[in-house]
C-alpha cells in the first residue's frame, strides 16, 4: 500500500501525524499510548468544521465549505485523530460552499469528482477539557446531491469515499 505522505509543499511547521489510506494505518501510530504522546491528547468529540477544497486535476482553490458532521462521520474522524485509522466514507451534511471560484462547475447530483481538500476542526478532550484546533489534509472522491443558490452552493449531503490522509497538524500560532 502506498500512503500519501504529502497533498502539495506546505511550509506550515507543527505537530502532525502522517496517516495513510482507507482501511489502513499506513505511517499511523497504532499504540494507543505512543497516539497520546504525540498529539497530547485523546479527543472525544468535534466541533467548527470546514474545508478548503481544491481541484484535484487542476490545484485550483474551489472555496470553503461549511458543514454538518453526522454522529457516524464525527466518530470516523475520531478514530482516524486518535489510532490512525483512514475511514472508509465520511458523510457530511448540509453542506454549504461560499463564494466558490469562478472557475467552479458544480458536479452534477450523484457525479463523483476527485478534491484536495484541508479539513479544519476543533477537538475536545473530556479528560483535560482541553480545545484543540487541527487541520486534516485530504484527498478523496466526492459525490453530492445540489442544490445551487447565489453566491454559494448548498448540497444537501456529500459523500466522500477513497479517502486519503494526507497528516493532521495541530494548528498553533
Amino acid at each position: 500500500m502506498q500512503c500519501a505522505r504529502e497533498l502539495r509543499d506546505y511550509s506550515f511547521h507543527s505537530p502532525s501525524i502522517s496517516v495513510g489510506e482507507a482501511g489502513g494505518e499506513c505511517g499511523a501510530i497504532p499504540d494507543n499510548k505512543l497516539r497520546r504522546k504525540e498529539m497530547g491528547f485523546m479527543y472525544a468529540s468535534i466541533v467548527n468544521t470546514s474545508l478548503n477544497v481544491f481541484d484535484h486535476d487542476t490545484g485550483n482553490y474551489i472555496g470553503k465549505a461549511r458543514f454538518v458532521l453526522p454522529a457516524e462521520s464525527e466518530h470516523a474522524l475520531l478514530e482516524l485523530i486518535n489510532y490512525g485509522r483512514v475511514p472508509g466514507t465520511l458523510i457530511l451534511m448540509d453542506v454549504t460552499l461560499y463564494n466558490p471560484s469562478r472557475s467552479y462547475t458544480p458536479p452534477k447530483a450523484f457525479q463523483s469528482c476527485r478534491r484536495d481538500s484541508i479539513l479544519y476542526a476543533i477537538l475536545y478532550d473530556v479528560d483535560s477539557e482541553r480545545q484543540v484546533p487541527v487541520e486534516i489534509r485530504l484527498q478523496y472522491d466526492l459525490r453530492t446531491k445540489t442544490l445551487l443558490s447565489g453566491d454559494f452552493c448548498y448540497y444537501e449531503s456529500a459523500e466522500l469515499s477513497g479517502i486519503k490522509a494526507a497528516e493532521i497538524r495541530i494548528v498553533q500560532f
